[in-house]
């Protein structure tokens, strides 16, 4: 028994000599992935140049706008009928002529509007040289290139999505002003129309009337 008991001890005490060894271990893989340095550039950094030396890294934006004119042209029709009736008396009694014509007016309209579009790009870059203050100026250099490129792409982008946004309510507005254009139009145009219309009746009446 005494045997056993000892047995189970030694036991006992060799499982937690070999787990504070793993714990030991465990810590010192820890720590040294703590204390070891990231070669690794930043998120969405360029590294340029490779080499040895000072590294800089260095983000730089660069702010473009961009104005465009849209244009779009409608037209639209407007129109409404013209009857009158004249009544003549004569030696062939009494006559009556009608004239019924329709009036028609048209009307084009250009409708304009100015897009701005405004975006900012970015760079990123990563530089090594032989000194701090070169690697600085190449850093900076790149980064500011990059930041102007991004610049132009996303701005080619926003103003053609900012132009597919305002083209429909910009035709919309459009045709709606050319067809209170040609209705006004009408409204100008009626008042003559109806006077040419009891002229032309009037005449066809007396010509009835006399005959």
């Amino acid at each position: 028994m005494e045997r056993l008991r000892k047995i189970r001890v030694a036991y006992v005490l060799a499982v937690l000599g070999a787990a504070a060894v793993a714990v030991a271990l465990v810590s010192a893989l820890g720590g040294s992935e703590h204390k070891s340095p990231s070669t690794t550039p930043p998120p969405q950094h360029v590294d340029i140049g490779g080499g040895r030396g000072p590294r800089s890294c260095v983000v730089r934006s660069a702010p473009e706008s961009v104005t465009r004119t849209l244009s779009v042209t409608k037209s639209a029709a407007a129109s409404a009928p013209v009857r009158v009736t004249a009544t003549a008396g004569g030696s062939a009694g009494t006559s009556r002529a009608t004239v019924s014509t329709t009036v028609r007016e048209r009307a084009t309209v250009t409708g304009r509007t100015r897009i701005t579009v405004k975006v900012t790009g970015r760079g990123a870059v990563c530089a090594r040289a032989p000194s701090p203050e070169q690697a600085q100026r190449r850093a900076d250099a790149a980064a500011t290139s990059r930041a102007r490129r991004d610049a132009r792409t996303l701005l080619r982008r926003a103003i053609d999505r900012a132009e597919a946004r305002a083209r429909p309510g910009l035709e919309a507005r459009t045709r709606a002003d050319a067809l209170a254009a040609a209705r006004e139009r009408l409204r100008a145009a009626l008042p003559l129309a109806r006077a040419e219309a009891e002229r032309r009746a009037e005449q066809a009446a007396r010509a009835k009337a006399g005959a």
